[in-house]
């Protein structure tokens, strides 16, 4: 699903960060490696959060029910993390369900993401 925003704009300023979580019995470091085969991108990181603790800083942020995991959080220019929590994202959406505490309206939809990050990119200052 990424790939299709990353391959999108090849603009520099577009960066990404994915933080793997063990949510599902089959996560695990190693498979977490074996995702990032797919995603092949300098301007993406990735990093193994075995104690889920970016899920519960997010979930904490978004308003979310548990953790935060299967959102994509998309940040506009000069938005900069100052203190203990994230910043609010300018867009974002999710793949959980509504016992979750998420907003259905914003179930990922990947053309609607991809053009929400375009227009980010492309709107200058």
């Amino acid at each position: 699903m990424l790939e299709s925003v990353f391959e999108k704009t090849g603009s520099e300023d577009l960066k990404g960060f994915i933080a793997w979580l063990p949510m599902l019995a089959t996560d695990d470091s190693p498979a977490a490696s074996r995702q990032r085969v797919r995603l092949q991108d300098r301007r993406v990181s990735e990093a193994w959060d075995g104690e889920r603790e970016a899920g519960t800083l997010f979930a904490r942020r978004l308003g979310l029910q548990g953790k935060a995991w299967d959102v994509y959080l998309v940040y506009g220019r000069g938005v900069r993390w100052e203190g203990s929590e994230p910043p609010m994202p300018t867009f974002w959406m999710h793949q959980l369900r509504e016992e979750f505490g998420a907003d259905q309206k914003l179930c990922l939809d990947p053309s609607r993401l991809t053009r929400e990050v375009v227009r980010l990119i492309e709107r200058k200052g």
